[in-house]
């Protein structure tokens, strides 16, 4: 199955240059994933097709890179000390975990905010995105306010 964006443009988008994450730490199994949980629930299959053939580049390249790639940094951020080698033999504090829960706290709302910066344009664009149904994009429907989700 091919995917919209590459882990190595997940790497590139979503992490700050400094971080020592690679493309090979990021799989197309999670970008997948993501696309699969994430993004085509927002698209529908039609434009998702739309999209793997080519179809709207702007639309990719402006709104669904930066919603995927966040997406996957939020899927992958407890898995990287796994994939990093993390040890497991030094003791880490409450604040340690504390401070990882921060982090996922704040991924998580980045790639809320970017699913619904593409909602928003999907929405503001439906008549030149035939194969778009914002019935069925669930963000038209709900609001998600960190584990609270609000259904309208």
């Amino acid at each position: 199955m091919k995917s919209l964006v590459s882990p190595e443009v997940v790497v590139s988008v979503a992490f700050a240059a400094d971080y020592e994450v690679t493309s090979s730490n990021i799989t197309t199994l999670d970008v997948l994933a993501t696309e699969s949980r994430f993004l085509l629930p927002l698209l529908g299959a039609a434009l998702y097709d739309k999209l793997l053939g080519g179809g709207y580049p702007e639309l990719l390249s402006d709104y669904v890179v930066p919603q995927v790639a966040a997406w996957t940094r939020y899927a992958v951020e407890p898995l990287l000390a796994e994939r990093f080698d993390f040890d497991r033999s030094k003791d880490y504090s409450e604040a340690d975990y504390s401070m990882n829960r921060q982090l996922l706290m704040q991924l998580r709302s980045t790639a809320q905010a970017m699913s619904r910066r593409l909602t928003d344009y999907l929405n503001a664009n439906a008549e030149s995105i035939p194969e778009y149904d914002a019935d069925a994009n669930p963000l038209n429907h709900c609001i998600m306010y960190g584990d609270v989700v609000q259904v309208y």
